[in-house]
């Protein structure tokens, strides 16, 4: 077990957050726009990254570039105060900042504060190919009794490093980092002499990254690899795959650091041996055999031993790991397999597209020989192996023997230097080369058979992945219908300045909140509420009822889209249900849901568009087909006849809109003014600068009136009005109040409501002869 670290002091380095006092002190800044006494926030989000994030708000922006200060003002309402190294204008008055010399720089002092009060165990991953696979696993398993912070997507280089260490709480257990090429830099020095692993992962080497200085020779990688180990404290523990090359040069660095050395692989000295690479294999601890089952290709059980020897250092009993890694799934482009229908043929597609070296390359061949074809067909799509320099002909021809080996029904080859085993092995494989991925993809489908499994390799910037994107968009020709289409295309009427990276993400200064307790854009506001106002003067109300009938940031519009859809597979496909693609996902609209479209391209994201929720009503729905394009909006779909967008932000208010706005405003009258006029009491006293302006009979009513509710002894009143009261309703004038309690809202209760009402209409109609 690794010695636990001391506690270190709250009053000195943060525990569960950070206040605005330990963020100066510690990056040696100060607040030119102090925020309140009670803030802090509990996460980061870095410019130079802006779409990576991790942690729960409250959020800090740091504005390390000055090219990520335009989409932080695009998404200022994200955030709870900046640090920034110079003085920033256009920012809301009360809007925290943190002047410091250099922001990264900041940022990796940081970093460095959250390792040194972390109390849990920093694991550092490192090597040629399995990072993330590992990464993920290690999260996967140990998350499932601890809490685990782990780096997201692929974010491995040196500048992500602090920013991850940054939302390690000290009462979380683990930090999972994967360590890129750049994070064990020569120039900077490794960022592990300042975020120090209590373990340090070398979970393979091949040749990858050839181009970078230093690392030229697979030689050069392990010595380069090898400084994952600087800084490292005695009694660490190093986990070193014992198949790998070069695993010599880190078994010495590994002694010279008096590390614990835990060796996982094949061969026959390793501490986690497993004499065979396969599902369901055996796999041997000390002379402890153990059953090994994870639902990955046999190369990356190589990440499944990882973790039992990781959990060997953290005293995780190893029958636990083995439990949890049955659980396992793999991220897109890794290896995960998806299951696809291609113009009527039914494909099992191997998706490798994330990156490639030539062992990786090997083990994916190897993987697909040993699937059982049954009366299908194994295809191979491979494309051009990136970054392997002076060399990249010689290994690209060395794959000519895996692929031989592997022996595929049909081999698909992309790219200039797959043409060189192509040379080699044309004669003995039913192979294809292809120059360009625009050729391949021409004719892609020509190439696969009903029942087909399709394993598609290559490094990313290859760009095979769009294949497997194209791959997954024909799930929905054969059996959905086309997507609904707008009557109108949004963004041909965005606002000046609005971007559609804007959506659900609008700046406060570019909304106006609005009676429903939403917002809308400025210019749209001012329109709904002068349609609001124009429509009372013909005793129409429109209601909207819910905040988010208006507009809706990023989180609302995910929450409506997961309401409403479900991942779509093989299993619960449903013929003529409407598909989305999302995040590279295919979703299935759920029964009887109203179509929602994908997060982020909403209208009501822009603040431009409104649900009125009683256009049902024949009267409604007559004024609103006359009235609705006066005042800028039309509807945007042909089945949603409650949806109205509002579509004149470029050409000026409307005329009647700046007509309305025009005319005085409407009298309002005081809580006195209307106990003393109507004769009757409060039995729900209004709050405090409480107002109306006037009266209404009939549910659900104007904002800002009092409901007449005349009551039977026979009706169950709470009944009839439950779900028609507006959210901006001024309260109720009735003779029992007892059933309208529970509605929240000021009641006025008269003895005698036909002459409350006959008074209070004489004083409506007192005021500068105005009223209802």
């Amino acid at each position: 077990m690794i010695e636990e670290k001391p506690k270190v002091d709250d009053k000195i380095y943060p525990a569960k957050f950070w206040t605005a006092e330990q963020l100066a002190k510690v990056t040696g800044g100060s607040w030119i726009v102090p925020p309140s006494e009670d803030w802090h926030v509990q996460s980061f989000r870095m410019g130079s990254f802006f779409n990576l994030r991790l942690g729960q708000r409250p959020t800090l922006f740091l504005a390390n570039t000055d090219d990520s200060l335009k989409r932080f003002f695009e998404n200022v309402n994200d955030f709870n105060g900046a640090i920034v190294s110079h003085d920033v204008e256009g920012l809301p008055p009360n809007f925290p900042l943190l002047k410091v010399k250099d922001v990264e720089r900041a940022m990796f002092e940081i970093g460095i504060v959250a390792r040194k009060r972390f109390q849990g165990k920093v694991i550092g991953v490192t090597g040629s190919c399995g990072k993330t696979t590992t990464c993920n696993m290690l999260s996967h398993v140990l998350g499932k009794e601890h809490n685990v912070i782990a780096t997201p997507k692929n974010a491995n280089f040196y500048k992500n490093v602090p920013w991850i260490m940054a939302h390690a709480k000290q009462d979380d257990d683990f930090v999972v980092l994967e360590l890129a090429h750049s994070a064990l830099s020569k120039v900077q020095g490794s960022i592990t002499y300042d975020i120090t692993p209590d373990i340090a992962v070398v979970t393979s080497i091949a040749p990858a990254h050839l181009t970078y200085k230093g690392a030229s020779s697979v030689e050069g990688i392990a010595n380069y690899k090898k400084r994952i180990f600087c800084g490292m404290s005695a009694d660490s523990y190093a986990i070193l795959n014992r198949d790998m090359p070069c695993y010599e040069i880190f078994e010495q660095e590994a002694k010279s650091f008096k590390l614990n050395i835990i060796t996982f692989g094949t061969h026959p000295e390793a501490n986690v041996r497993m004499p065979e690479l396969k599902d369901g294999g055996e796999f041997f601890v000390a002379g402890n055999a153990y059953k090994l089952s994870c639902p990955v290709p046999a190369e990356q059980l190589y990440d499944a031993l990882v973790t039992v020897a990781v959990s060997i250092a953290v005293k995780v009993p190893i029958e636990k790991t083995l439990d949890y890694l049955k659980t396992f799934s793999l991220v897109k482009g890794r290896g995960n397999v998806l299951k696809v229908n291609l113009a009527g043929k039914n494909l099992k597609v191997i998706d490798s597209t994330f990156n490639a070296n030539p062992l990786s390359m090997t083990y994916a061949l190897q993987h697909l020989k040993s699937i059982e074809p049954n009366q299908a067909a194994r295809v191979a799509v491979l494309g051009d192996i990136a970054e392997l320099g002076k060399k990249s002909v010689e290994y690209h021809k060395g794959l000519a023997g895996a692929m031989l080996d592997a022996e595929p029904d049909r081999l698909l080859l992309c790219g200039e230097f797959m043409r060189y085993p192509y040379e080699m092995i044309k004669d003995k494989l039913n192979v294809t080369w292809f120059k360009t991925l625009e050729d391949l993809i021409k004719s892609f489908a020509e190439y696969l058979r009903d029942g087909d499994t399709v394993l598609i390799k290559s490094s990313h910037s290859t760009g095979l992945s769009q294949i497997v994107k194209d791959v997954k968009n024909f799930i929905a020709t054969p059996f959905a219908p086309n997507i609904p289409k707008p009557l109108f295309d949004v963004k041909k009427f965005l606002p000046e300045g609005v971007t559609s990276e804007m959506n659900g993400r609008m700046p406060l200064n570019k909304l106006k909140k609005i009676h429903c307790g939403g917002y809308l854009y400025i210019d749209a506001a001012r329109a709904w509420l002068a349609m609001v106002r124009a429509a009372a003067q013909d005793n129409v109300f429109l209601s909207l009822n819910k905040p988010f009938n208006a507009y809706r940031n990023i989180n609302r519009q995910l929450r409506v889209f997961n309401a409403r859809y479900v991942p779509v597979d093989q299993d619960n496909l449903v013929v003529g249900a409407i598909r989305v693609e999302f995040e590279d996902k295919l979703w299935q609209l759920k029964a009887n849901e109203n179509y929602a479209v994908v997060p982020g391209t909403s209208s009501h994201g822009y603040g431009l568009a409104v649900d009125i929720q009683n256009n049902k009503n024949p009267v409604v729905k007559n004024w609103l087909s006359q009235n609705v394009e006066q005042f800028g909006f039309v509807q945007e779909y042909d089945f949603e006849p409650w949806h109205f967008t509002y579509v004149k932000a470029r050409e000026g208010i409307p005329a009647r809109v700046l007509e309305i706005e025009s005319l005085p405003p409407e009298p309002t009258y005081t809580a006195e003014q209307i106990e003393q006029a109507s004769g009757g009491k409060w039995f729900t006293p209004p709050p405090k600068n409480w107002t109306c302006n006037g009266m209404f009979y009939k549910l659900p009513a104007k904002a800002g009136c009092l409901a007449v509710v005349r009551q039977d002894d026979g009706l169950g009143i709470s009944e009839q009005y439950a779900g028609k009261i507006n959210r901006q309703l001024a309260g109720f004038i009735c003779t029992n109040p007892a059933p309208l309690v529970e509605f929240n809202r000021p009641i006025l209760v008269a003895e005698n409501i036909d002459d409350a009402v006959a008074r209070l209409t004489e004083l409506f109609n007192s005021i500068d002869g105005q009223g209802e």
